[in-house]
């Protein structure tokens, strides 16, 4: 409703919401955790960055920010998971997460929206 009252939808499109995967989200154990410890939320956060000879543009889906520490995750809402293929942007958000907010990002996850499941990735490098 309130969605609706700002404009960002319109109230005919809600019957194409996937109400069941959105609370798969906010449902899920790691969220429910995270939220507990009163984090700083920050969403769709943008960033430019310059990456050897490249600007890279990246929009940062959520973080979880706290006192010492970034949480990490992006939505994906592929038909089909593929692991470790979005390993290499989640290394990029992370990097330019770190050197903006002077915070180290200790996990990063991916939220396979349409199987209700995340992926931690870059775990070797927590």
């Amino acid at each position: 409703d309130k969605l609706i009252d700002l404009g960002k939808i319109k109230k005919s499109d809600l019957a194409y919401i996937n109400y069941e995967n959105i609370l798969g989200f906010f449902n899920s154990s790691i969220v429910k955790d995270l939220i507990k410890k009163l984090p700083t939320i920050r969403k769709e956060e943008s960033f430019l960055r310059k990456i050897d000879n490249y600007y890279v543009n990246g929009q940062i889906d959520i973080m979880f920010e706290f006192e010492d520490e970034i949480i990490l995750m992006d939505f994906k809402t592929d038909s089909i998971k593929r692991e470790g293929f979005y390993d290499k942007q989640l290394q990029i958000y992370k990097e330019a997460i770190e050197e903006a907010l002077s915070k180290k990002v200790n996990s990063s996850y991916i939220y396979w929206y349409n199987f209700k499941e995340f992926e931690q990735v870059n775990k070797s490098l927590h």
